[in-house]
């Protein structure tokens, strides 16, 4: 029976499979023995580590928005000025680099008549693929000078942070030597030793209570420790047979 990594969501958040995975090659885990009837009580503990998050992850990407507005006597005349006006604009970011499908129109052209003549109004929405490129298109471009545009506004992406994939493994390794620890203290406090290595799981349980005094198989909550700023808990637990 392979060991089992579980995704917990007690204590951590975002947290990698994969690198949660890493901690049985790190750890040189063998395969857990099984347990028969009338086995001794079992010995569940939680191990902690904190990991810092150094790398920003955008979450939604940059976008540029451009309010065009054309005014004329009649209505043809103004939307045809409008989308003459749209699709030059268009052509000049495609040709910079920017994608036809990046490119979209919020809906169809707003129209009033203002004294006696009409002016309509529309918004052009492009997305990019980094701030970068954003930046780098609209100088090349400088679409915000068109005549024809009367508002531009960047909507900047939302970030969030994550640790390296070398942080997490590391903060792995460092919460199950916490957990062991944890069980070797706690099953000698009960006059016992621990047994084979049962399972190992992501996330921590939350009771507390002895190690043998709640029964076999009970998890003992260990307070995990302070979380700061750009930082995320990592948590695993542990499961021991015990011998007298």
């Amino acid at each position: 029976m392979p060991i089992t990594i579980r995704r917990r969501a007690l204590w951590m958040t975002s947290l990698s499979i994969a690198a949660a995975a890493c901690i049985t090659t790190l750890m040189g885990l063998r395969e857990p023995a099984r347990l028969t009837a009338g086995s001794a009580p079992t010995l569940s503990v939680a191990g902690f580590a904190v990991v810092n998050l150094t790398q920003p992850t955008e979450t939604t990407p940059p976008q540029l928005e451009l309010n065009f507005q054309e005014t004329a006597a009649k209505v043809q005349s103004t939307t045809a000025m409008l989308n003459t006006a749209m699709a030059s604009v268009r052509a000049r970011l495609q040709k910079a680099g920017v994608r036809a499908n990046a490119i979209s129109t919020q809906g169809p052209p707003n129209l009033n008549n203002q004294n006696g003549s009409w002016q309509a109004d529309s918004t052009v929405q492009v997305t990019f693929r980094s701030i970068a490129q954003l930046e780098k298109v609209v100088d090349e471009t400088n679409v915000s000078t068109d005549s024809a545009i009367q508002n531009v506004w960047i909507n900047t992406p939302s970030v969030t942070m994550r640790p390296t994939q070398q942080a997490l493994a590391a903060a792995y390794v460092k919460a199950v030597s916490n957990a062991e620890k944890t069980a070797m203290r706690m099953a000698a406090a009960d006059h016992r030793q621990l047994g084979a290595q049962l399972a190992l799981t992501e996330g921590a349980g939350g009771t507390q209570c002895g190690a043998m005094a709640c029964g076999s198989g009970t998890s003992l909550g260990i307070t995990p420790p302070v979380v700061g700023n750009n930082q995320e808990l990592v948590a695993v637990s542990l499961t021991y047979a015990t011998t007298p």
